[in-house]
């Protein structure tokens, strides 16, 4: 493969990459907004450009803390 052909398919690949990322912003905004819409964020926050939504939990002991990832492992 020549350099040049290697350029060329790397420039195509980042592009694809662009793409890709640019596709995902959007999906991630829209679960996002969906899940605003059915008022399914209580005690949740949202980060203002709806990159993500974060909530603290807050356990008495490390033994319940421990069985809550445990519970979200499985689901997740």
């Amino acid at each position: 493969m020549t350099k040049e052909a290697c350029a060329e398919l790397s420039a195509k690949y980042a592009k694809y990459n662009e793409e890709c990322a640019q596709e995902l912003a959007t999906m991630n905004e829209n679960l996002i907004n969906n899940i605003i819409q059915r008022d399914g964020i209580k005690g949740w926050a949202t980060a203002e450009n709806l990159d993500d939504l974060t909530k603290s939990f807050e356990f008495s002991s490390f033994e319940q803390c421990q069985a809550f990832c445990q519970n979200v492992g499985v689901i997740a």
